[in-house]
């Protein structure tokens, strides 16, 4: 089972919708209504054992589709049993060819030449022409495929290959061509043709057989010879469909992990950043350039603590905008530990995160960056010269007494983000500085952020397989995120994506800047069935980056 199933269940999983688990009150007819399940699921005779086939049972929608374009953004999605990608991601989001042979790239255009031993279920060869109609079927749906319509310019056959042109050059390009790929002129149906290991006779089935024209078939199991899909009305009743084995497995993006002695339970790191936005406006003492980075600096001390003591094993702490994946791949510790960018005639072609040979420089030529102040040196130079009775920064103001505060917002519905940002304020105290926090609810944090009504706030976003974070400076990503515009910020990012810029360069940037913080990236909770044979932990966890979860 180190085979299809190992990364096909895996892309079952992370290709859903996190799933909060219910409440412990008031169950008694939801259990009555499990138990009835169970019964009904349960077989009147055992056959002998030469005779059972396993058959992997999977919550899934019953919404009359399965179109793996339309019902992207689903809560329970099947879509990786039944369609391939030109690529998938390994854990180091290293791409490999999936549907594609090879990958040429020339500045913007890529083109991209195919397995000839791929086939359809319908026995027929995958072509380029399948591979433009779904990626333009995929463009149609920007909230499911951001990153793809944020990059994409054009796309075309040209002979036997598919020719894709982007619209910035990206040295991650191969990243973002993970969307599913279906036969030409069914891509738009509700049960479109495809590639993967299984094939369902129509979108209302509930069962699936095997796919004969499945390149890999030799790595399914033998014991395994169909998937159950079991219809869920209710997102509350999946952790206890599990319980009592009505299906084989159930994952959670963090809320309830009571699934212990009920299976095995694994943790997977999502592609989700929780961060600290600063606000950089005059309305806030972070206004303050020496501030903000000595404050920068500050929450960075000891970051890793406070994350383990708000989410358990429940979070990866990072300290830049990279998942830990990807800052494995582009050994991001060790570039940092290297010696300054040797000049450019002496610098190597860029390779991730390397130098590249025409890097603009982070800073003016010439320039030093400025030191960043200690927090009492910045506070200093904002007239907080001496503490009060309780420890904190003040300063004298016609006459009144003033000291240094700071509004610190959160979203009420989140447990851990509040736990961080009570543990933070904590942590601040120690240093002087008081925090009023403001715990919202969804909606009201919302219109917070984006009317700037906070100092500091504790944020989350979603991250894309190709590492392209000039998004998040861009100007309409930046105002949904309560920053203020930054050109020079979103081309540093763009070049760092082009290969323009090295990694030293791109953190010099990021850390003057000192608008976001990343804390942490958080994790989900897989847990399956101990009655399924083999391993079922996946290698490949760049599945759940497709994730439309927030």
């Amino acid at each position: 089972m180190r085979g299809f199933f190992k990364n096909a269940l895996v892309w079952v999983l992370f290709l859903s919708l996190p799933l909060g688990g219910c409440t412990r009150q008031d169950m008694s007819q939801q259990d009555l209504e499990l138990q009835k399940m169970e019964q009904a699921s349960a077989p009147e005779t055992v056959p002998p054992p030469q005779q059972q086939k396993t058959a992997l049972r999977i919550p899934a929608e019953d919404s009359g589709s399965r179109n793996p374009f339309s019902r992207a953004g689903s809560k329970l999605s099947v879509s990786p049993l039944l369609y391939q990608s030109l690529y998938v991601l390994n854990d180091d989001y290293i791409p490999h060819e999936v549907l594609a042979a090879s990958m040429v790239q020339d500045n913007r255009v890529c083109t991209i030449s195919l397995n000839s031993s791929a086939r359809f279920s319908d026995g027929s060869q995958v072509t380029a022409a399948d591979v433009v109609a779904s990626l333009r079927e995929a463009l149609k749906y920007p909230r499911a495929f951001p990153a793809l319509s944020r990059s994409v310019e054009s796309c075309s056959v040209s002979g036997d290959q598919a020719v894709i042109v982007l619209a910035q050059e990206d040295r991650n390009a191969a990243s973002l061509f993970t969307f599913p790929v279906c036969k030409s002129g069914t891509q738009s149906d509700p049960l479109p043709i495809g590639s993967g290991a299984f094939v369902l006779d129509s979108p209302s089935s509930t069962r699936m057989r095997r796919n004969p024209f499945y390149r890999d078939s030799a790595r399914l199991p033998e014991e395994m010879d169909r998937v159950e899909l079991v219809p869920v009305a209710d997102d509350e009743s999946l952790e206890y469909m599990l319980k009592i084995g009505v299906i084989d497995f159930y994952f959670s993006d963090g809320d309830n992990f009571d699934l212990y002695g009920y299976g095995s339970t694994e943790r997977l790191t999502l592609n989700r950043m929780t961060f600290w936005g600063f606000n950089r406006t005059a309305g806030s003492p972070l206004y303050n350039d020496g501030l903000a980075q000595a404050l920068w600096e500050a929450l960075d001390d000891g970051q890793e603590q406070l994350v383990s003591l708000a989410y358990g094993d429940l979070a990866e702490t990072v300290s830049y905008p990279f998942h830990p994946g990807y800052w494995k791949r582009i050994q991001g510790d060790a570039l940092l530990a290297q010696p300054p960018t040797p000049s450019p005639e002496e610098a190597p072609p860029g390779e991730d995160g390397a130098a590249s040979s025409s890097a603009p420089a982070a800073l003016p030529e010439g320039a030093e960056p400025s030191p960043v102040p200690t927090l009492e040196e910045a506070v200093g130079r904002l007239g907080y010269t001496e503490k009060d009775e309780e420890g904190f920064w003040v300063r004298s103001s016609r006459g009144n007494v003033q000291r240094l505060s700071l509004r610190i917002l959160v979203n009420s519905e989140n447990e851990y983000r509040q736990h961080l940002a009570q543990l933070t304020a904590e942590k601040l105290a120690e240093l002087g500085i008081e925090c009023q926090i403001s715990s919202e609810s969804y909606e009201a944090y919302l219109q917070a952020v984006q009317a700037r009504r906070f100092d500091l706030y504790l944020g989350e976003t979603r991250m894309e397989a190709n590492m392209d974070i000039s998004f998040l400076f861009s100007p309409e990503n930046a105002q949904r995120l309560g920053l203020d515009y930054d050109e020079g910020l979103e081309a540093s990012a763009a070049a760092f994506k082009t290969g323009e810029m090295d990694l030293r360069g791109l953190i010099e940037v990021l850390d003057r800047a000192a608008v976001i913080k990343p804390v942490c990236y958080q994790k989900g909770c897989f847990s399956y069935s101990r009655n399924l044979p083999g391993n079922f932990i996946s290698e490949n966890r760049e599945m759940f980056l497709e994730l439309q979860n927030w």
